[in-house]
Parts: C-alpha cells; structure tokens; sequence
C-alpha cells in the first residue's frame, strides 16, 4: 500500500524492513539467533532496484549471519561486470535464502500469499543472469521458482560441462530430483 500510495522510498524500505522480521518471527533465518537482527535484502537493491521492496527479497539475518553475507565486499558493485564478479553477491549464500524462505513458505502454506512476493518481472531478469531464455518455466510459487533458477548452475557452465563430456547441450534447466542420463 506504501508503494501504492506513493510513499517516500525511506518509509517503505523502513516498513518493507518490519515486514520482513515480523514475518521471520524476528529471529535469524539461517541460525535462529534473534541477536541484533535486521532484514537483508536477497539480491542487491542495486542490482534489481525494482524487487527492492518484494517480500521476496528479503530475509532475517542476525548480526553475526548478516555480517558473513557482507564481509568481503559491502560497496556499490561494477555493473559492467557479471554477477559475483567482485564476490559481492555470494550466490550460494542468494540460492540458499530463496531455498529456506521457500521451505518456511510451504511449512507456513504461505507459498502464494504476498509475504513472500516475487515478480514475474524479477523472475525474468533472475533467469536472464543465469543465461536462461526469460520465458523457460520453473514450476512452483515464485519463491520457488526464484530458489530453482539460482540453484541451477549458469546454462553456460552446465552446457560447456556437458559437451566436454560427450552429451548433448540442453536449454531447459536441470530442476531439483532431475537426472540426466
């Protein structure tokens, strides 16, 4: 309604930050810890500034978890280098949030309400980071989905794995329970 309503960006990111604990029962999603905690936005807000205020984006992390996520690089990304290229993002630490949100969603069937909102918009550009055509399907609730398309390696490593191992290229993604024969 903030956004709706044409709230000032402080007001709602300070409200999207409520929501976010209040909805991780204020404590850490990682450890539990309910020592200092504070919401963390997934993916970087300069990285997809429109999913900055998605319920989506965000999770609890207690000071010592929030810290890790930021010990070696808390500054403002070169965008004209790939994801991760400056080991900003950590992308096992993006896949592993959208993998215990999605989890704490289905226990809470949560998974289609608005506390856990994605985009359809930012599950696009999730896809297209991963070198995925932006209209590929992933099944589930868009929490799922955003855990599915960072859990599947980049479509190039995948491939270029695949090749050099005598096996056909394939475009669609390899989902969770999936083998390749």
């Amino acid at each position: 309604m903030a956004v709706k309503n044409g709230r000032k960006d402080e007001t709602i990111l300070k409200l999207w930050s409520k929501f976010v604990r209040v909805r991780d029962g204020g404590k850490c999603v990682e450890c539990g810890s309910n020592d200092r905690v504070t919401a963390h936005h997934i993916v970087r807000k300069c990285f997809l500034p429109e999913a900055r205020f998605m319920t989506g984006n965000g999770a609890t992390l207690c000071r010592s978890c929030h810290g890790y996520v930021h010990e070696v690089f808390n500054r403002k990304p070169d965008l004209s280098l790939l994801i991760d290229e400056q080991n900003g993002e950590k992308l096992v630490v993006v896949t592993a949030l959208f993998g215990i949100l999605a989890r704490n969603a289905a226990r809470e069937e949560a998974l289609y309400s608005g506390h856990y909102y994605m985009s359809d918009e930012v599950l696009r550009k999730f896809k297209d980071f991963q070198g995925y055509d932006p209209s590929e399907a992933f099944p589930g609730a868009p929490i799922e989905q955003a855990y599915y398309i960072w859990n599947c390696s980049p479509l190039s490593t995948r491939n270029a794995l695949l090749a050099a191992n005598g096996f056909v290229e394939r475009p669609e993604p390899f989902l969770p329970g999936v083998t390749l024969l």
